[in-house]
Formats: C-alpha cells, structure tokens, sequence
C-alpha cells in the first residue's frame, strides 16, 4: 500500500492538485481510508481462517450486492435484463474461483469454511458498499488526488495498528521490496482503470462489470503463466462470463 501512495504521489504530480482542498473532502477521504483498511484485514482474515477457493467464491458475489445498493440507496435505474446478466457474470465468477479438485478432494474441511464464513460474508459486504461509493467519489473530478489522499490516510491507520499497537516488527528484504513495489503499482493501474471508468461511464454498472472480472484474472494467469488446467466447472463460468459481458455491453 505504501508504494501505490508513492505512485499516485508522482500522478498527483503530475495532474497538479485540487486548488480547493476542504475539511469535509480530507473528512470524506479518512472515512474511506477506514473502508479500505477494513476491506483489506477482513478480506486477509477470510483467507487465513476459511478455505481460500471458497471464500473468494463467496467474495465473488459482490456486484449482485453492489447492485441491490445502487437501485435501493443511489437511486441507479438497471432493467431486470441488466440484473439477470450480472447474476450470471456472478455466478460465472464464483464458478472460476472455486478450486474445484481441492474441493473434492478430502483434504477440504467443510469446519474450517463454515468458522472462516462470517469473516468471508463481512468482506463480502464491505467490498458491495465501497467500491460503488468509490466510483461516486470518483467520477467528481481529481480521482488521482482523492485516491492518494485514501491511501496515505490507510497507511497511517495500519502503522497505528501494526507498528504502535500490535508492535509488530518487519522484515525488509529485496525480494519483499520487489514484490510489494511491483504490487502497489499493479494495484494503482487497477484504481486508475475504476475511476478512469467511473469518469468516463453513465451509471455504475460499468464499475460493476469491471470488478465483476476480478475472479477470472488469477484462474487464467494460472493457465497462461503456470501451465495449470482448467476444470469442466470453471469453463462453464468463463462461458457464463463472457455471455454476461457481451450482453450486458449490447442491452
């Protein structure tokens, strides 16, 4: 997280800053510094306690939940043709994410799914309520700025947390520096891609669509980069995805 506030700082750079910085846009950014921390440590949690695969399929079912938000609290107008599509890039989403030998195997424990669920169910409708009200934030102009702003208020609120009061002690090394300076740049190219969207996109069901990928990114990166196979399973969520977005892209 430290090293995508650096690279939002050289964006905000070079894009200049708001000239009308108010205590209720820094208010609004902390807020949202909270949201995200929160999304992030319950999201880690879900995956330490429950089974991986099956706690990313739960997460998975986000933008049907984002949706409901925006019809009942944003005031978003989306036919039930729209709705149905999303369901099914829903439900394709969960069908890629899910470790399907894993799951048949007997090394799965049904137990350790049902302690990790509540964690899985809170990050479910963490990620639902945020990223709808991120792409609201953002499509207000200076997306840059506002993102940097979220991200330096998140770091504050983790060092407070893992360094003053958990006393947690880290080890930096080169390969960790790499890792994390090469994930904080890909996760900055992904905030750029969601405000550039929520800026540039009527409604919110681009953003939907967008974040509705997310389960098919690591599947496929396995195929292409480690060579692994894809389950009967997932193929049928990929032809469930792909439907979803073409259609919803024609509706």
């Amino acid at each position: 997280m430290l090293s995508g506030s650096f690279f939002l700082f050289i964006l905000v750079i070079v894009k200049g800053f708001p000239t009308n910085i108010t205590l209720q846009l820094i208010l609004t950014l902390a807020v949202f510094a909270i949201g995200e921390v929160s999304l992030y440590l319950s999201l880690y949690k879900a995956f330490e306690v429950a089974n991986v695969s099956l706690a990313s399929s739960v997460i998975a079912t986000f933008p049907a939940l984002s949706t409901l938000f925006l019809i009942i609290f944003l005031g978003e107008k989306i036919s039930i043709i729209k709705i149905a599509f999303i369901l099914l890039i829903v439900v394709g989403g969960i069908l890629i994410s899910i470790d399907w030998t894993t799951l048949k195997s007997q090394s799965f424990n049904f137990r350790t799914f049902i302690k990790g669920l509540p964690w899985a169910l809170l990050c479910l409708l963490l990620h639902a309520i945020y990223f709808p009200l991120l792409s609201v934030l953002t499509a207000n102009g200076h997306w840059e700025f506002k993102l940097f702003g979220i991200k330096i208020f998140a770091v504050v609120i983790l060092i407070i947390i893992f360094v003053l009061i958990k006393k947690v002690k880290f080890q930096i090394t080169g390969i960790r520096l790499l890792a994390g300076t090469l994930l904080g740049f890909l996760e900055v190219l992904g905030w750029i891609g969601l405000s550039l969207a929520s800026s540039n996109s009527t409604g919110s069901i681009a953003i939907i669509l967008a974040l509705s990928q997310a389960p098919i990114v690591t599947p496929i990166a396995g195929i292409v980069l480690l060579k692994e196979k894809f389950a009967l399973m997932q193929f049928v969520g990929l032809v469930f995805v792909i439907i979803g977005v073409t259609a919803l892209t024609l509706v």
